[in-house]
C-alpha cells in the first residue's frame, strides 16, 4: 500500500504483522518502499539492514528489499532477484519470530 495513511492503518492490524512475520520466518522475499518500511519496524524481523533517508538507495539484505528514495527500477530489479531465489536460507535463526 502506498502512503502514510495506509501504513498507519496497516500497523494497527495484527494479521498484517503476522503475515509479514510468517513470510520472514519461512525465508520468503519481502519488499517495502517509502513509508511501508516503517511497517516492517512493527514486526519481529531482526538483524536486517533497512534503507533509511541517509542511504537514499535500494538495500537488499537476506531477501528483505527496501528503498526509501531509490529508483523504482533499482528496487524492482533487486526485488525480482530476491523472489527468484524462492527462499533466503542465509537468514539467522528465526525462532524468535512469532508465526
Amino acid at each position: 500500500p502506498g502512503g502514510q495513511k495506509s501504513v498507519d492503518s496497516l500497523k494497527k492490524h495484527g494479521y498484517v504483522i503476522n503475515f509479514i512475520n510468517q513470510a520472514f520466518k519461512h525465508y520468503k522475499a519481502i519488499g517495502a518502499t517509502s513509508e511501508a518500511i516503517k511497517l516492517l519496524s512493527k514486526t519481529n524481523i531482526e538483524n536486517i539492514d533497512f534503507d533509511d533517508l541517509k542511504k537514499k538507495g535500494t538495500v537488499s539484505d537476506k531477501g528483505v528489499v527496501t528503498s526509501q528514495l531509490g529508483s523504482t527500477s533499482e528496487f524492482n530489479e533487486a526485488f525480482i532477484a530476491a523472489i527468484a531465489q524462492h527462499r533466503h536460507w542465509i537468514r539467522e535463526k528465526t525462532e524468535n519470530v512469532p508465526a
